[in-house]
């Protein structure tokens, strides 16, 4: 799939093998929410272009039928388990659980293959609990 000229410009800004969170952050920061072209980013299968999309997701925008696809596609990413892991906690905590439809989208998995990935709940920096996937 040829990307378009934006998607293709922050494509070529993520590193392939590596780039610090930190970066990505930045780059979603100044790019601000695109829900198309978080979507052309995710299309690309690459663990920081998904983290990338994952920032300029419109959470507004995110239905049962779309997070159960990025599901599906999180399940067969490429990456080792980490990856998979690092994508579903990006998710969960920079939409899901920003929304109560996101915190009822979660609640749909627990009978579906992303329930076999470890959680643990730990608090989060205002107190409340916070769940997150732990690679093993």
């Amino acid at each position: 799939m040829k990307l378009s000229p934006k998607a293709q410009e922050l494509h070529d800004q993520v590193a392939p093998g590596g780039t610090a969170s930190g970066t990505i952050k930045k780059l979603a920061k100044a790019t601000g929410r695109d829900h198309a072209l978080a979507m052309e980013l995710w299309s690309t299968g690459k663990l920081d272009c998904r983290l990338l999309a994952v920032l300029l997701m419109d959470k507004k925008l995110l239905d049962q039928e779309l997070v159960d696809r990025l599901s599906a596609d999180m399940l067969e990413h490429p990456e080792a388990k980490l990856g998979k892991t690092r994508l579903m906690e990006w998710l969960m905590a920079n939409q899901l659980l920003k929304s109560a439809a996101g915190k009822r989208m979660i609640a749909s998995w627990e009978h579906s293959p992303v329930a076999r990935l470890p959680a643990r709940v730990h608090p989060g920096r205002s107190g409340e609990a916070r769940l997150s996937l732990e690679a093993r």
